[in-house]
């Protein structure tokens, strides 16, 4: 039985007030915490354009919900051709944290961050989940585009989403804003 991690304690806890936790699952978790984290599955092309995913991800009555900077030219994440298949799940920000501490916390924890291609696909498969959070964040370093004419002190802007009711959005947030636990960061589960 290996030792689980405080992320993963924190995931069991979050699934056990939720009521999903049944025998079968402690005893998954109890012989191997790390394959209990499945997450949220998402399958995209890699050489899909950013404009295309986040249209379909906010959905043709909510193109107004997305923030003009959000172009392929302010992200350009190199990506190839072939398919990418990735588990995902939201992890909280803790009340008061920076903008950039959760995410540098949850690197610590061993987790890696989502890029703003996933943001757009989680959307896309999952407002559900998005749904429950006030935001979700991609917080990656190539989801981060510096903006405006800041020589000394850059405004970094990085991408949420949020659902509400019909409405989706997805938008930009600088890196100067104080975080609070109704909004979460996407990370590929390990």
């Amino acid at each position: 039985m290996s030792t689980p991690t405080f992320p993963q304690m924190q995931h069991f806890f979050r699934l056990v007030e939720e009521g999903k936790i049944t025998s079968s699952n402690l005893q998954t978790f109890l012989e191997g915490p790390a394959r209990f984290l499945v997450g949220l599955q998402t399958t995209r092309s890699q050489s899909s354009n950013l404009t295309f995913l986040i249209n379909r991800a906010v959905g043709e009555n909510n193109l107004r919900g997305i923030h003009p900077l959000i172009t392929p030219e302010h992200f350009p994440i190199k990506i190839g051709g072939a398919l990418r298949s990735v588990s995902l799940m939201v992890e909280r920000y803790l009340d008061g944290e920076k903008r950039w501490d959760g995410p540098a916390r949850l690197v610590k924890e061993g987790y890696t961050l989502a890029n703003i291609y996933d943001l757009a696909n989680f959307l896309y498969d999952h407002s559900n989940e998005v749904a429950k959070w006030e935001r979700v964040y991609a917080s990656s370093k190539d989801s981060c585009s510096v903006c405006g004419d800041y020589s000394e002190d850059p405004a970094v802007l990085g991408p949420f989403v949020t659902v509400e009711g019909t409405f989706r959005r997805f938008w930009l947030d600088n890196s100067r804003a104080q975080m609070h636990s109704r909004y979460g960061i996407l990370v590929l589960c390990k």
